[in-house]
């Protein structure tokens, strides 16, 4: 008896030990699941600050949690870093870079970012060693971290004035990576510095064939040209500056200059008008359908003189009125107050100033224009003829103005707009989604300018419209087969809005425009990543900073300097431009979902915040709001240059259209594609 009272109290001690063992134990699980959901709060919270330019309070917490998991420590230690970025404080930027390389003592791209940090901070000694020793491991460097080294040691060697170990370094960076133009820029600064000008042009013009958005280069090759005597091109560049808002005193006076001591070089003169003018054939396939819509583009707003030639016979007409004449040039022009068509200095006829004139072709042929300008505001401003389909309507205006609209069926205008908006030997699939995407951005958009008398504008601003001259059998193809074909959603056409290249990641369309879309929603474009966005602040500076898989980075489709780019801003021109003395800092203060800029703050003498779209011309014709900012300084650590690193050209809000063609290779039909980046549309034929 006493015996089994004994072996019950061993079973009595045992369930006991093991019932607090299994509650000892639930317990701690508890709080470790509690521990983990609490650290996971407080690191989407230290992200939304992030993306909401609160980078202290981001790293207060980030410190924070960098006391409580030792095992996320890397990751947290990065966000540090580019929270530290942000602001610009490299001294605390190089503190946390050498604690993550005790974590990560072998990683390159960590071992460049710490040189990087060195340069910045004047310890260019060190900075040089650290630099020296990644070139002997180059090998296992990438591309990109190969170019930056070089592009380094050039600038620790030109400040040095050691030119020719300068050269060595930024052409060997050329070398690696050719579409780097940091190489490029700082070459020219140093022949600009040797008084070897001519090579200094060749440079800057190298550099802006990888990138021509760089719009204050054209101020640098005005000044080298009149170094150099070339009066022509000096003033030709002075003329662009001005041209792209560059408008400092100084360009202002050069051109009083110029147009006074040299009218010869004006390049404000219009193409002579010849009548050897080549004028196009083309086919009618869409004339005789009566379904489809036609849409009025304004050429031109204002203007008080118009030369203009058809291939065959044209009719001009005025409510009951008109006349018919054989293919010549002809003008319309006021004089006395009445429009008036002239041939060789002839009045033929007189129209009235209050009603609309109307030039038609007898066969439907094209009706050439003479000196249209465009390109407006922008570096490529000029003039050409063009020859377009359709009709010209003629609309007068106050003050002996008239406005030159073009009347097209809107399948005819497609055939100009598809391989202006998107290069022509792109795949088929592609040309097909961008016919889709243009046809419904441009019904959906009619009357937009209706105050004016017409729908749409001919540029960037809606869609690039030049005429015949663009036109291209299998883009023309791409239309035909999709024609009448529209993207709807709720049965209503969307707004199909789209970009040349979205760096991999579309925008949501209310996060860039405050409008929401149910169906412009963010959209990938990435292969084989599978980070969600928003991406973790070191997530977003390497996925920026680095040429990762993507639909929208294809050799063939990305073109140069448009999936992935590097600028050069001179902080001088930005004190300049916004009259700001002293610039010690240019603070992105919030971000998209996406990475895109929402605003940034210029702070000198004075404070200045831009927002949105005005972004990237206020720093010079930036490729897209979606970048990351680093300085320059002097050797007395006054700011001098914006390095900026950005990716994608566009708003990248919609259809990204190099991705669409890297999709369209990888047997993506165009429904596939509009589907993927229009959410939950419907594509169907309106007529």
């Amino acid at each position: 008896m006493k015996f089994k009272k004994i072996i019950t109290l061993i079973i009595l001690t045992i369930l006991i030990s093991t019932i607090s063992t299994f509650i000892s134990q639930a317990v701690l699980n508890n709080n470790q699941k509690s521990d983990t959901t609490m650290l996971e709060k407080t690191l989407k919270k230290a992200k939304e600050y992030y993306y909401n330019g609160e980078y202290n309070k981001s790293n207060i917490l980030y410190l924070n949690s960098l006391d409580v998991e030792k095992i996320k420590q890397e990751e947290i230690l990065k966000n540090i870093i580019v929270n530290l970025k942000e602001l610009h404080k490299y001294k605390e930027v190089l503190t946390y870079y050498l604690k993550l390389k005790t974590l990560i003592p072998d990683k390159p791209s960590i071992d460049l970012e710490i040189a990087k940090i060195y340069y910045k901070i004047n310890e260019n000694d060190i900075a040089k060693n650290h630099l020296e020793i990644l070139l002997s491991k180059k090998d296992i460097l990438s591309r990109y971290h190969l170019s930056q080294t070089y592009y380094y040691l050039g600038n620790i060697y030109l400040e040095k004035e050691k030119y020719d170990n300068a050269v060595k370094y930024y052409e060997q960076g050329i070398k690696i990576n050719p579409t780097l133009i940091l190489n490029y820029n700082k070459l020219a600064q140093l022949y600009t510095i040797k008084a070897s000008y001519e090579k200094a042009i060749n440079y800057y013009q190298e550099s802006l064939k990888y990138d021509s958005s760089q719009v204050h280069l054209y101020l640098n090759l005005a000044e080298l040209y009149e170094k150099i005597n070339n009066n022509k091109l000096a003033y030709k560049y002075y003329l662009i500056s001005s041209n792209v808002g560059i408008n400092i005193d100084k360009i202002q006076n050069k051109i009083y200059y110029y147009k006074k001591k040299f009218p010869e070089h004006n390049n404000d003169k219009k193409q002579k008008i010849k009548d050897d003018i080549k004028l196009y054939e083309i086919d009618n396939n869409f004339i005789d359908n009566k379904n489809i819509p036609l849409i009025s583009i304004g050429l031109i707003d204002k203007t008080n003189n118009l030369f203009f030639k058809t291939k065959n016979e044209v009719i001009i007409s005025q409510n009951e009125e008109f006349i018919k004449l054989n293919s010549r040039i002809l003008e319309l022009s006021f004089i006395n107050n009445k429009l008036s068509l002239i041939n060789n200095n002839n009045i033929i006829k007189t129209f009235s100033s209050k009603d609309d004139i109307y030039i038609t072709t007898k066969n439907n042929d094209t009706i050439a224009l003479f000196n249209v300008s465009y390109g407006k505001g922008y570096f490529w401003a000029g003039n050409e003829h063009r020859q377009y389909r359709g009709k010209m309507k003629i609309m007068p205006l106050k003050e002996n103005y008239f406005r030159v609209i073009n009347v097209v069926n809107i399948e005819d205008y497609l055939l100009s707009v598809v391989p202006s908006e998107m290069p022509a030997y792109w795949p088929e699939e592609a040309l097909k989604a961008q016919s889709v995407a243009a046809r419904t951005y441009a019904l959906k958009h009619m009357g937009k300018y209706k105050e004016k008398g017409y729908d749409l504008c001919p540029t960037v601003k809606c869609a690039v419209y030049t005429g015949i001259i663009k036109e291209n059998t299998k883009s023309s193809n791409a239309v035909k087969e999709t024609m009448g074909e529209v993207m709807i959603y709720n049965g209503k056409l969307i707004d199909a809005v789209f970009s040349s290249n979205s760096g991999g990641y579309t925008e949501n369309s209310f996060d860039i425009w405050g409008s929401e879309h149910p169906y412009l929603k963010n959209k990938s474009t990435m292969i084989n990543f599978s980070n969600n966005f928003p991406l973790n602040p070191s997530e977003f500076y390497q996925w920026l900073t680095n040429e990762k898989k993507s639909y929208s980075n294809h050799e063939n489709y990305s073109g140069i300097n448009r999936y992935r780019w590097a600028k050069i801003i001179p902080i001088k021109l930005l004190e300049n431009k916004y009259n700001i003395n002293n610039i010690e800092n240019v603070l992105v203060q919030s971000r998209t979902k996406g990475g895109s800029v929402k605003s940034i703050i210029i702070k000198g003498n004075k404070e200045i915040i831009i927002k949105d779209d005005y972004i990237r011309s206020a720093l010079f014709g930036l490729r897209s709001n979606r970048f990351f900012i680093e300085y320059e300084y002097e050797e007395n650590q006054e700011l001098n240059n914006l390095i900026i690193y950005g990716a994608g050209w566009g708003h990248n809000v919609g259809l990204d259209q190099t991705a669409a063609a890297g999709m369209a290779l990888s047997n993506k039909d165009y429904k596939d594609i509009l589907t993927h980046f229009y959410t939950d549309i419907k594509i169907v034929k309106k007529y």
